[in-house]
């Protein structure tokens, strides 16, 4: 901890301080141990009261012991995975299922009913002489009974119903959903009673799985024998309409498909090939009228395939042969032409008679293809009726076999379940007993000496939360690191609390305290003050408090007192015009004051004091004034501080508080330091950090905070200037 911030505070962390400390609060491990430093007896006292407590309640607790059973969940027998490899695994939902089967009330039932536990003494806790937490909860409960039969709402006594109630909240019954294990636990007074518990637990519910199992399977057995004849009934009867229906309808099945499809498949592709052939008669047919229309030869491929045509057009091309030969060698007028002219006349005349048979052959090809293609077209049309008539029935048919098939795999599938029924009569519960519940060797709860222990750790940090929550949240300011914590930044001095002499005030003796703490602090103050305003030929100085008796005027006057005894030119300033209190600590008889300054009724250097043994200069108040606020905001009072700032190297300016008038913060404007006076052990964290919000953001970096009547056997004084010589001087 420093003796004295020198440097200025504000520029330190002042606002953030401010800003944040009613919001989050903390300490560093030297306030900590400040704090618990000076309560170490306090907490050495709560360390033993604690453990001890602990102690004797633990040995006054009932004993209780736990014993556990581990059961996992197969919904699927062994037997069953083997022979249905398909079968589904087994789901948390189906774990949770049988937690809950596990804690029904008729299994629960079942266990007290046989193991007499309302009957048993050991089956709340062991049995044992009371102790004195015994006789409190015998007497509460006595009590209590006695209230409920005065109020007429006492019910009538249940063993069984409260033995059920406490079964319920002893038993534990937790599940582990991916390895399908359960944790079954049971706490009672004796270690074999809770395995018994255990255990009978356990094996009634693995009873009464299998007892279920085997009634579910006869139920449904009889079910299944019940509906497989009517099944075997139904699908016979199903398989007879079919048949019926396909006699009536003539529908016959080939390999191909239904046989009047097959036929109307047949004729459609004849028809095809029919219509192919009349084309092609067509065309031969026109392709040869054309040619005889024309002149032309015909040379389709009919008369290609005559070989009588094929004789004449050769003969024809010999006639011509030796037509041309005779023109060549006798001219065109010899007498052999017109013989060979007529025997060409003569083959043409017969190639063209069969030419004409042709077209007559091809002319009666093409009505036979039509009348081939229409008698085709008809069969289609009525093969295409027959058709439709069979996809109907068809379609009628396939219905009744999906009726047929569909009765067919139900009874299929009751006949299954029948078969697996009958193996489900002997089949296993739906869960195995991993771990049987045997007899705990310890009873529950921890060691005594870990409980002593743990019982003073709690004293301790209880303690300590309550120390800290007092100090830090709504306790007072004790220390210079509380008011550490509350602005951001360490105090620049501690003011000490000293005793009156004879009714002589602080100021008027602290010139004749030479060597002594209060002298060195304050001192360390004026030192620090000048040091946050270097370069300034005067430093005006503001002194005030959040509220009233915070020393701040001791302060402002000790230190105006002495620094002007030390040479320098300081002038105090009474600026509290509501409560002048300054002429009287000072003894000033002059009736000169600030307010005759204020209405120009008298210069600065008229209306001083000074004092004669340190040399220090005086304005003081009268209290006349009406209105405050408008005379400190006056021109008059400006030119007042510029006068005051020209002619001296200080000025220490006594406010008002700040909880209580605006005072300070009007005069902070003419102020380059504020000391901000806070009384140790009386001023709440909140007072000082709701005060020092309400200055201007702009002042907020030249404030300087100083903690004051601090006692100096305290903790909070140790750190600071004690004097420095072989024996303190008396004060009084």
């Amino acid at each position: 901890m420093p003796i004295v911030n020198a440097t200025n505070p504000g520029r330190n962390g002042f606002a953030a301080g401010v800003g944040t400390c009613m919001d989050k609060f903390g300490v560093d491990f030297q306030d900590l141990w400040h704090a618990l430093g000076r309560r170490k007896f306090q907490l050495v006292l709560a360390v033993g009261l604690g453990g001890a407590i602990a102690l004797a309640i633990n040995e006054a607790l009932p004993v209780h012991y736990t014993s556990e059973a581990l059961l996992q969940v197969q919904v699927q027998p062994p037997l069953m995975r083997e022979m249905n490899p398909a079968a589904l695994a087994t789901t948390p939902d189906q774990v949770r299922t049988e937690v809950d089967i596990l804690q029904s009330r008729a299994l629960q039932d079942a266990v007290i009913r046989d193991l007499h536990l309302a009957d048993t003494p050991n089956f709340k806790a062991e049995t044992r002489t009371p102790t004195w937490l015994d006789w409190i909860v015998i007497g509460l409960q006595r009590a209590r009974t006695e209230a409920e039969v005065l109020l007429g709402v006492r019910p009538r006594a249940d063993r069984l119903s409260e033995t059920m109630d406490l079964f319920q909240r002893r038993l534990q019954v937790l599940s582990n959903e991916k390895s399908h294990i359960v944790n079954i636990r049971f706490q009672t007074g004796s270690p074999q009673l809770s395995a018994d518990v255990v255990n009978h637990l356990v094996t009634g519910y693995l009873t009464s799985q299998v007892s279920a199992n085997v009634n579910v399977a006869a139920q449904e057995n009889q079910w299944l024998t019940d509906h497989l004849g009517a099944l075997q009934r139904a699908v016979d009867d199903a398989a007879q309409r079919a048949q019926a229906f396909r006699d009536a309808n003539g529908l016959v099945d080939i390999m191909a498909g239904s046989l009047p499809a097959v036929q109307l498949n047949d004729k459609q592709q004849a028809l095809s090939i029919a219509r192919q052939d009349l084309s092609k008669a067509q065309v031969a047919f026109v392709t040869a009228s054309r040619a005889m229309q024309t002149g032309s030869g015909f040379s389709g491929q009919e008369a290609l395939n005559s070989l009588l045509i094929q004789r004449l057009r050769d003969r024809e091309a010999d006639v011509l042969q030796r037509l041309a030969n005779l023109r060549e060698r006798s001219g065109p007028n010899s007498p052999y032409l017109p013989p060979v002219q007529a025997e060409l006349d003569s083959v043409r005349r017969q190639i063209a008679g069969e030419t004409t048979k042709i077209v007559s052959a091809l002319r009666r090809d093409v009505e036979l293809a039509r009348d081939r293609v229409s008698t085709l077209q008809a069969a289609v049309t009525d093969s295409q009726g027959q058709a439709r008539q069979n996809v109907a029935a068809t379609a009628t048919l396939a219905q009744l076999n999906q009726e047929v098939e569909a009765k067919r795999h139900v009874y299929i599938a009751f006949l299954t379940r029948m078969e697996q029924t009958q193996l489900a009569s002997t089949k296993f519960p739906a869960g195995r007993v991993v771990s049987p519940g045997v007899p705990p060797y310890n009873a529950d709860g921890l060691p005594s000496w870990l409980v002593g222990v743990l019982g003073a750790v709690a004293a301790a940090f209880l303690t300590i939360a309550t120390i800290l929550l007092r100090q830090v949240l709504g306790g007072r300011i004790t220390s210079a690191k509380d008011l550490e914590l509350l602005t951001g930044v360490a105090p620049i001095g501690s003011m000490p609390a000293l005793p009156g002499a004879a009714d002589v005030p602080i100021a008027m003796r602290i010139l004749s305290m030479s060597q002594s703490g209060t002298v060195e602090t304050l001192h360390a103050l004026g030192f620090a003050v000048r040091a946050m305003n270097p370069k300034a030929s005067c430093t005006h100085v503001l002194v005030t408090s959040s509220l009233p008796e915070e020393g701040k005027t001791t302060l402002a006057s000790s230190l105006a007192r002495l620094s002007a005894s030390s040479g320098m030119r300081v002038l105090l300033v009474e600026a509290d015009l509501r409560r002048p209190t300054l002429s009287r600590m000072l003894r000033v008889s002059s009736g000169a004051s600030i307010e005759s300054l204020l209405t120009n009724k008298s210069r600065l250097a008229d209306a001083v004091y000074v004092d004669a043994k340190s040399g220090l200069h005086c304005l003081v108040a009268n209290g006349s004034t009406s209105n405050v606020v408008a005379a400190l905001q006056s021109p008059r009072f400006g030119a007042l501080m510029e006068e005051a700032r020209a002619n001296y190297d200080m000025v220490v300016i006594d406010s008002p508080p700040v909880m209580r008038v605006i005072d300070p913060l009007i005069l902070s404007e003419h102020s380059d330091v504020i000391l901000f006076a806070v009384a140790c052990g009386s001023t709440s964290a909140s007072t000082v950090a709701e005060a020092l919000r309400r200055f201007p953001s702009e002042v907020q970096s030249r404030i300087a905070t100083v903690l004051t009547r601090v006692s100096q056997s305290d903790e909070a004084w140790r750190g600071y200037y004690a004097g420095y010589q072989r024996k303190q001087l008396s004060l009084g």
